[in-house]
């Protein structure tokens, strides 16, 4: 989540900064809420938030202040989230929970001593999951296909593949059939002389449900994430 916020902050930065505002000077129906929880497969799941000031698109971000405080809470485990990055007035809280199963679940609580809370945020993790090809290190030329397969397949909730190399970057939204095939030359800029590593990234999310009392409204994504590195060379 952190970095598709600084990259939306520097897109508007040649109209006007990133601001912060305190949320003691927000009420909870004009604010948006930004929430992810994120499993890596390490056997833990990380919650993030971010609050904000007129919507999905603004660039106006909340600093928690004194009476206000966002926590959330998984298998028996509660934690406030702290703040985890104030980069360019961007605010990110954040918390650890231990466990990544399928179907775990997460609620996370606005709470506040002079506003309407927004106690009830759920998310619920998607099925985890093994990228089994290709192995990491591998190398392909610019004129080879790569074939990215996983394991288990068959789920219902949204599929996404990434891929970067150099200055190129490749997305799909693909079916959660096991295999997806990047196409030769998708990652290697046409004549580029350089090696270039890649970094290969699947996404299952499932989304969640946000608490009507932020007025501005907002998301809750619960996303299952792994990676492997490979190498492109001519």
């Amino acid at each position: 989540m952190t970095p598709s916020r600084i990259a939306l902050c520097f897109a508007v930065m040649s109209l006007a900064a990133c601001e912060k505002v305190h949320s003691s000077a927000i009420r909870t129906a004009g604010m948006y809420a930004d929430l992810s929880v994120t499993a890596h497969g390490d056997g833990h799941a990380d919650v993030g938030a971010t609050l904000r000031v007129g919507g999905a698109l603004s660039n106006t971000y909340v600093e928690l202040t004194s009476g206000d405080e966002l926590a959330a809470v998984s298998g028996g485990e509660r934690h406030v989230l702290g703040k985890r990055a104030d980069i360019f007035n961007i605010v990110v809280y954040g918390a650890t929970f231990a466990g990544d199963d399928e179907d775990q679940a997460f609620t996370l609580a606005f709470d506040r001593a002079d506003d309407t809370s927004a106690p009830s945020s759920t998310a619920t993790l998607p099925a985890p999951f093994t990228i089994t090809a290709p192995a990491a290190g591998a190398t392909f030329t610019p004129a080879s296909p790569i074939q990215v397969t996983w394991s288990p397949a068959g789920k219902d909730d949204e599929l996404s593949l990434a891929a970067d190399a150099c200055s190129t970057h490749f997305a799909e939204s693909v079916a959660d059939t096991g295999t997806y095939t990047i196409p030769a030359g998708a990652l290697t800029p046409a004549g580029a002389p350089q090696s270039c590593a890649v970094t290969i990234t699947l996404h299952r999310r499932r989304a969640g449900h946000v608490d009507p009392a932020f007025g501005e409204g907002g998301s809750f994504v619960a996303t299952q994430e792994r990676e492997v590195q490979v190498q492109v060379a001519p």
